[in-house]
């Protein structure tokens, strides 16, 4: 297993890309599920992806169109797994937006 996961963020036809530190990502997830234990299903969800993940993706343009966005999430296997996050998420969105700045 890779010490990191691969960001990736697409927004107005350019790419953008950003290593984060697994453990410490999966702390933060980790954190926020218990944090939030009345609604954790992201992070729960995230939690059980991380020990094959390599790579989460956010297109900003596609997600703009779309009343539910999403992240792609690619596993070591290739797998590419949805994981559609409500607008109102705010904490998530911004933590997951931290990772994919440029």
């Amino acid at each position: 297993m890779k010490k990191t996961i691969m960001f990736i963020c697409k927004e107005k036809g350019k790419e953008y890309e950003n290593e984060v530190d697994r453990e410490l990502f999966k702390n933060l997830m980790e954190a926020v599920k218990a944090s939030f234990d009345w609604d954790n299903e992201i992070s729960t969800k995230i939690l059980e992806y991380i020990p094959n993940l390599e790579c989460i993706e956010i297109d900003r343009d596609r997600n703009e169109q779309r009343d539910v966005p999403f992240i792609i999430c690619t596993m070591q296997n290739n797998k590419k797994e949805m994981v559609e996050i409500r607008k109102c998420h705010e904490i998530m969105w911004s933590i997951l937006n931290k990772y994919t700045t440029y």
